[in-house]
């Protein structure tokens, strides 16, 4: 039985060719819609804080809680820099979480 070389190629090739093309696809796919979070970067605080929740109220203002003595930090930069405020509790927060710019929620 004679095989032309071509087809041959095709066979080979063909089948090649599935086995690299739908791998490197399926890493593109996964660079570029399951991994998003190329865009974090580690950001070194001048706290010294534990902290244990964070939420934003829009992509700019946002606040960070916990610690001894109800450590709450605020953003309104999109998190480049952190200001200390009171919170009036010497408890640990745990949890915070906002509706909008006026409504807040925490936990201890």
């Amino acid at each position: 039985m004679k095989i032309s070389l071509k087809l041959y190629l095709l066979f080979l090739f063909g089948g090649l060719m599935k086995k690299i093309f739908w791998p490197f696809l399926l890493a593109i796919f996964i660079q570029q819609f399951v991994l998003p979070q190329q865009g974090w970067f580690k950001q070194n605080s001048p706290h010294d804080y534990q902290l244990y929740s964070v939420d934003f109220v829009n992509e700019l203002v946002g606040w960070a809680v916990g610690g001894i003595y109800g450590v709450i930090l605020k953003t309104t930069n999109g998190g480049g820099t952190w200001e200390f405020q009171q919170s009036g509790t010497e408890y640990w927060l745990y949890s915070i979480d906002f509706t909008d710019l006026k409504q807040r929620y925490g936990s201890r």
